[in-house]
C-alpha cells in the first residue's frame, strides 16, 4: 500500500479584499518511514489579529509531535495523549500571546487531523473544519463541522476552557480521506444531512487513482489550486479554501 495526495490552499475573497490580505489557513501532509500518514488543517479565525499565525503554530506542533511519536512507535496515540497535546498547543499559544502583549484568543484556529496506518485510522478535530472518508464505495463525514450556538460561530483551540473535541478511532478500511477548511466544507457537504457530495469528491479520487506519483502529485495539486481560485468556487464561498485529498495506491 502506498499513499498519494493532492493539496492546495487559496485565500478567500473576503480576506483578499481586506486591508491586510492573507490566507489564514495552515496545513501539511507527512509520511513517516514506517508508512504512517500524518495530515492536518488549522483554519485561523478571520476575526482575529493573529489567527493565521496561530494556525501555523498549531500545525507545526502537531507535525513535530507525531514525527517524534512514530519514530519509536507503530501504534496511534490514545485520546488522553491527544488531549495532552492540545493542552501543550494552548500553552504555547498563550506564551506567544503574552510575548506579543495581546490576548490569547487572537491566535484562535480550528484543527482537523488524520493519522492513518494500514491497520487503523484516528481522526480528531476542534471546530468546523470537517473530515470526509470513503469506505466500501460510500462517502461519509467522520468528524462533523462543530458549530457554535449562533450563526457563523464555532469552537477554537483558544477557548477559555479545554475546547470541545471530536476523537474517533476506526479499524474500517478507508480508500480515501479529505480534510478541508470550512470554506471548502460549505461547497462539498450538505449542511442539512451532513452528507458529502460524491459529485465533488469522486472526480478528485478518480484523478488520484490515475496518478503514477507516490506521495504528493504536484500537477494535480496545481490543478486543484486553480479550481479553488475559480469563479465557480469563489461565487459560492468568500472564505479561505484549503483541501487535502489523500488516496491509496496498492502494488
Amino acid at each position: 500500500m502506498k499513499w498519494v495526495w493532492i493539496n492546495s490552499s487559496k485565500i478567500g475573497t473576503s480576506h483578499l479584499n481586506s486591508e491586510h490580505p492573507k490566507n489564514q489557513d495552515a496545513h501539511f501532509v507527512y509520511l513517516t518511514q514506517n508508512n504512517i500518514l500524518i495530515s492536518a488543517i488549522a483554519d485561523g479565525a478571520g476575526s482575529t489579529t493573529f489567527g493565521g499565525y496561530g494556525a501555523w503554530i498549531t500545525c507545526r506542533i502537531i507535525k513535530n509531535f507525531f514525527i517524534k511519536w512514530y519514530s519509536s512507535k507503530t501504534y496511534h496515540p490514545s485520546e488522553d495523549t491527544v488531549r495532552i497535546l492540545i493542552n501543550d498547543i494552548r500553552y504555547q499559544l498563550l506564551k506567544t500571546a503574552q510575548k506579543r502583549k495581546t490576548e490569547f484568543r487572537n491566535f484562535a484556529s480550528t484543527l482537523s487531523v488524520v493519522l492513518a496506518s494500514k491497520e487503523e485510522t484516528v481522526f480528531f478535530s476542534i471546530g468546523d473544519s470537517p473530515i470526509v472518508a470513503k469506505s466500501n464505495n460510500i462517502w461519509g463525514v467522520t468528524t462533523c463541522p462543530d458549530v457554535g450556538e449562533y450563526a457563523s460561530t464555532t469552537f477554537f483551540t483558544t477557548e477559555k476552557n479545554f475546547p470541545r473535541m471530536q476523537f474517533i478511532r476506526s479499524k474500517t478500511i478507508f480508500s480515501a480521506f479529505a480534510l478541508m477548511s470550512d470554506g471548502v466544507g460549505k461547497i462539498s457537504i450538505n449542511e442539512r444531512n451532513l452528507s458529502p457530495s460524491s459529485k465533488f469528491f469522486q472526480p478528485i479520487l478518480d484523478q488520484t487513482k490515475k496518478s503514477s506519483t507516490i506521495g504528493k502529485n504536484k500537477l494535480l495539486s496545481n490543478q486543484l489550486g486553480a479550481f479553488l481560485e475559480s469563479k465557480r468556487v469563489s461565487s459560492k464561498t468568500e472564505d479561505d479554501k484549503t483541501l487535502i485529498f489523500i488516496g491509496k495506491s496498492y502494488e
